[in-house]
């Protein structure tokens, strides 16, 4: 089943650096990352079983070059 992550991206600058993103919205965010590139590369919060996601400020830290 595809999830619908436009309304994640829209408000990306409004949320908080201790929100997750499923890592699938991190792979839009971030083109050419895939899925597995994230799992290996990303500081990963395992959502549920089968879903991993990324703390948006590790996010915006990676983007300013503060985190590997």
């Amino acid at each position: 089943m595809k999830r619908n992550y436009s309304k994640i991206l829209e408000t990306f600058d409004e949320l908080p650096d201790d929100a997750v993103l499923p890592a699938a919205a991190v792979a839009l965010i971030h083109p050419g990352v895939t899925l597995r590139t994230i799992r290996r590369a990303y500081p990963t919060v395992r959502l549920t079983e089968r879903l991993l996601g990324v703390r948006v400020g590790d996010l915006r830290a990676m983007s300013r070059g503060e985190l590997k």
